[in-house]
């Protein structure tokens, strides 16, 4: 029950901050592919997106990621050795 008061709490004024940051930055922004390389240099300098896709693009990129591993199956345990057949002269120990 915590959990949802919680979740609530947390997810809803962040779903409206995010709802309401969006016209607030329509500005394009140059999206490059190459961080690393000056501007000045590149034959194509980018693509122009605004800049809300960018972070919503971000966002639902990182949740994605962070669904991953309870979806995906952990490494298999490792095999057990076969246990040796016993032998009909073997001791009984009581």
């Amino acid at each position: 029950m915590l959990n949802k008061i919680v979740g609530w709490l947390v997810l809803v004024p962040l779903s409206l901050a995010l709802i309401a940051f969006a016209p607030a930055n329509r500005q394009f922004v140059i999206v490059n592919f190459n961080p690393f390389a000056p501007v000045e240099q590149l034959a194509t300098p980018g693509y122009g997106v605004p800049l809300f896709v960018v972070l919503y693009v971000v966002l639902l990129v990182g949740v994605l990621l962070g669904a991953l591993p309870p979806v995906c199956p952990g490494p298999a345990p490792p095999a057990r050795a076969p246990l040796a057949p016993r032998s009909p002269y073997a001791q009984h120990r009581a």
